[in-house]
């Protein structure tokens, strides 16, 4: 797993180097996203939503 993830993030930093972003980041690929880790630190909590399957408009 860790091997795929630096896999993505080099092709992510290519991919934005190419396209001649000023600013490029790796977009964190190895973290769990913010809202999960947030959301799984909530004891007692839980949520209608699932976090694999957003509700989009």
């Amino acid at each position: 797993m860790l091997a795929q993830a630096q896999d993505a993030t080099e092709l992510a930093i290519r991919d934005q180097e190419r396209a001649g972003l000023d600013l490029l980041t790796d977009g964190e690929i190895r973290r769990e996203s913010y809202s999960n880790h947030f959301a799984t630190a909530l004891h007692g909590r839980t949520s209608a939503c699932s976090p694999t399957s957003p509700t989009r408009r």
